[in-house]
């Protein structure tokens, strides 16, 4: 995920314009997928992939995994 200044591009998460004084978050996927969002949906997105890894591992996995870093 990477941020910078707007580009007076439309949000992919509310549809409204994110002006070049707003921050933007792109988010790019292995798949070539790409979104330009508003801060507060980049978090979310952010979130989101977050919680995708935690099922994909499963708790304990991820409670292993922990205790080795």
């Amino acid at each position: 995920m990477y941020a910078g200044n707007g580009a007076g591009e439309p949000c992919d998460g509310c549809t409204e314009t994110i002006e070049r004084t707003q921050l933007e978050w792109e988010a790019v996927y292995e798949d070539g997928r790409e979104y330009h969002l508003h801060l507060g949906w980049g978090l979310w997105d952010v979130e989101r992939q977050r919680r995708a890894r935690y099922i994909a591992d499963g708790p304990a996995k991820k409670a292993v995994h922990e205790q080795h870093e």
